[in-house]
């Protein structure tokens, strides 16, 4: 259903949940398909933070398997850059095929959520290891 299908009613929820998404970076993150566990909220809260300024260097420490890279490298960038499209992420990795695999998903989610974020991806700049913003 497009906006001009939607009453005005429904049209004004949905501006209202893409604002939510875009400033709750938990809200983001259910809309991805993830739910937060206490720990993850910790780490969401701390790239919260980030984000507003607060932390300038954040050093995650977790242990193994505690989702703390699909927080951090792949939920969390979309939902960065859709705070202030004139940033940057960098990706790195200890491989190429590991940045590219994290990187792939990051593009995969914005173009996914697009509308929800407010961008997308860039059509004349698509690769999973260097792609960019519209």
């Amino acid at each position: 259903m497009t906006h001009s299908q939607l009453s005005p009613q429904e049209a004004a929820r949905e501006l209202l949940r893409r604002r939510t998404v875009r400033r709750d970076l938990t809200a983001w993150s259910l809309q991805c398909g993830f739910t937060p566990a206490k720990h993850h909220k910790l780490l969401i809260n701390r790239l919260e933070a980030v984000t507003r300024g607060e932390i300038d260097r954040l050093a995650i420490f977790m242990p193994p398997g505690s989702a703390k890279s699909t927080y951090s490298s792949a939920v969390f960038p979309p939902w960065y850059l859709a705070q202030d499209p004139t940033k940057s992420v960098i990706a790195a990795s200890h491989t190429a095929e590991l940045a590219e695999r994290w990187g792939r998903r990051v593009r995969n989610l914005i173009a996914e959520h697009g509308a929800t974020l407010g961008y997308g991806i860039a059509q004349d700049n698509q690769s999973a290891g260097r792609w960019a913003t519209s």
